[in-house]
Parts: structure tokens; sequence; C-alpha cells
């Protein structure tokens, strides 16, 4: 498994970024939080580099050990930290169909639509089916 903060999931490296600024502004480090917890060091590291995922009891552990909020709390914001985060970047994974290599293809109206989507079609050697009696909102 690589080493990196690439292969776990957003809300554990949100939930991670939160709860070490979180201990951190209690001047605690992670050593204090494994006498705290009881969780391994190892573990610990892990879980604090958003490498590892968080099993519930390990955040009310190291929630207690904080002691400023509630488990649900560091998760709530979290969570609202993924949902900025996703927000932000969801232009780059959106996929342009406005153009195609060198031709453009502009957005004419719903008249238009049908031949736009034939040239495109045409162009990449498939088809596009549309029922015109199927109407999306």
């Amino acid at each position: 498994m690589p080493d990196d903060r690439s292969t776990s999931k957003p809300i554990d490296r949100a939930l991670a970024d939160v709860l070490v600024a979180a201990y951190k502004g209690r001047r605690l480090n992670q050593a204090a939080l494994v006498e705290k917890t009881g969780i391994k060091p190892a573990t610990m590291q892990r879980l604090m580099a958003g490498k590892a995922q968080f099993d519930v009891d390990q955040l009310f552990a190291i929630a207690d050990a904080i002691g400023t909020r509630t488990a649900a709390d560091y998760l709530r914001e979290a969570e609202a930290n993924v949902d900025e985060a996703s927000m932000s970047q969801a232009p780059s994974n959106v996929t342009d169909i406005t153009s195609k290599g060198d031709k453009e293809f502009v957005w004419q109206g719903e008249e238009n639509a049908y031949e736009e989507w034939d040239a495109v079609a045409k162009s990449q050697d498939s088809t596009i089916e549309i029922d015109p009696d199927v109407h999306t909102p």
C-alpha cells in the first residue's frame, strides 16, 4: 500500500487536519494523545497524517483526550471541509463539451442540440440516439 494521503478517503484526511489543528491549539502532541487514548503510536501517526481510516472508538477517544469539543463536532467540521473542497474542485472534474479539437461546438438552443450532438457522434464514429419524446429537466 502506498504511503501517502492519496489512498485514504477525503473525510479521513479532513478529519485528521481538523484534529491536528485542535490538539496543536491545546498545545498537545501525538505522544500526549497516545498516552491519553491508549492508541498505538504507529496507528496514531497514520491517523493524524490522514493515511488511515478512523473508527468510532478512536475518534471518541481522541476527542475526549483533546477535551474541547465532541467527536461529532470534529466530524461535522471535517465534513464541511470536504464539501467545500469538492465544490472548489468541481470545475476541474467537469468535462468541457463546448470544444473538441479544432472545432467549436456552441450551444445554440434546444432546436440545434440534436444536430450538434450528431456532429460530435459522427466525428467520433459513434451513434448518439435521442428520443424526442423524452425530456429532461
